[in-house]
């Protein structure tokens, strides 16, 4: 992967911007350009990095992984998502590879075999002007960021995985962010300066630790478990089984 920013050749870099997230901001200069810096690289930070790509902002999306994640994780997106992936040109692709949220089915214990109730999560619903795209779209997680990557590749903008997030140093003027990238079984220490830096990696997000930022919530008192199960036949392609 790349490891350049994403530096556009029109003078629309120059201008300020304001990014409202809900944790941290830092900038930058990287070649002689202000850019700003994104740590994390989920469909959130994809999403904001698409954006400033295709408004000639220049920035850089770094990713702690070493590689991008596979196993399953949120599957469903909802309408207003859809609305901006239709702003950033990507619906169609995520259309194409997600499905309709299917009904979900649960099944009588003992044996699990014979069918107790079948239901629609979110009744399906035809669109509107205020919501064009009414019904939720199932798609991986992992499809969908792979979708966000190709289309920031069209702008030749890459993620910069293998390299972590350590500190920050706030200043009047810039914050300066402390990277660690990891290459090849080494690491090397790295300093950026920015004009501002979003934070978009998580719940855990290293950048909200050390800004002092809570993150204020309940863990819920419920187990679920997620099965990434293969079945060849014998249920209705139609609904998910619980």
């Amino acid at each position: 992967m790349s490891s350049q920013a994403c530096l556009p050749t029109t003078n629309t870099s120059t201008i300020p911007v304001l990014i409202v997230c809900t944790v941290a901001f830092i900038g930058s200069e990287v070649l002689g350009h202000k850019h700003s810096t994104q740590v994390g690289a989920g469909p959130t930070g994809l999403a904001l990095a698409l954006t400033l790509a295709k408004n000639n902002i220049p920035f850089r999306i770094i990713e702690k992984s070493l590689s991008f994640h596979t196993a399953q994780r949120g599957a469903g997106i909802q309408p207003r998502t859809l609305e901006i992936f239709n702003y950033l040109d990507v619906l169609p692709d995520i259309l194409a590879k997600g499905r309709e949220m299917p009904p979900a089915r649960f099944y009588k214990l003992p044996g699990g075999v014979v069918p107790e109730k079948t239901f629609h999560m979110m009744l399906p619903a035809d669109p509107t002007p205020s919501i064009p795209y009414n019904n939720a779209v199932m798609l991986a997680q992992s499809s969908t960021q792979a979708v966000l990557r190709a289309h920031l590749e069209k702008h030749g903008c890459y993620v910069e995985v293998g390299t972590e997030f350590c500190s920050l140093e706030q200043h009047d003027d810039k914050v300066t962010a402390n990277l660690a990238k990891h290459i090849a079984g080494e690491t090397l220490m790295e300093s950026v300066d920015c004009r501002w830096l979003v934070a978009t990696d998580g719940g855990r997000s290293a950048v909200r630790k050390q800004l002092g930022l809570t993150f204020r919530g309940d863990a819920i008192g419920q187990p679920t478990v997620i099965g990434e199960i293969e079945v060849k036949s014998g249920l209705d392609q139609i609904v998910s089984g619980s």
